[in-house]
């Protein structure tokens, strides 16, 4: 997931908010995502109308649908995702 879907999801009571909490799908971020959405709070306060511990509260509940990664837990997988990244590409 990235901070796109996160931001929809919260921003308004939407498609992408019921596929996160209703989905049944196994979502995974890197921690830092939930980080950026702290650092934008009052962005998204302004823009979704919710009040600051409406935001928290709504953070708290999505992020509990989300499995958090640290960079430890990705870093080693870098070449990997790159060498797929290019063969994606090179077949499309």
């Amino acid at each position: 997931m990235d901070a796109n879907v996160l931001i929809a999801a919260l921003l308004r009571d939407s498609t992408t908010r019921k596929l996160i909490t209703m989905g049944g799908m196994d979502l995974h971020a890197p921690e830092y995502l939930f980080e950026e959405i702290q650092a934008h709070s009052e962005e998204l306060r302004d823009r979704s109308g919710l009040s600051a511990s409406g935001l928290a509260e709504a953070v708290r509940i999505l992020r509990a649908y989300v499995t958090e990664h640290s960079e430890a837990d990705y870093e080693g997988h870098l070449d990997r995702a790159l060498t797929t990244l290019r063969g994606t590409r090179l077949s499309n």
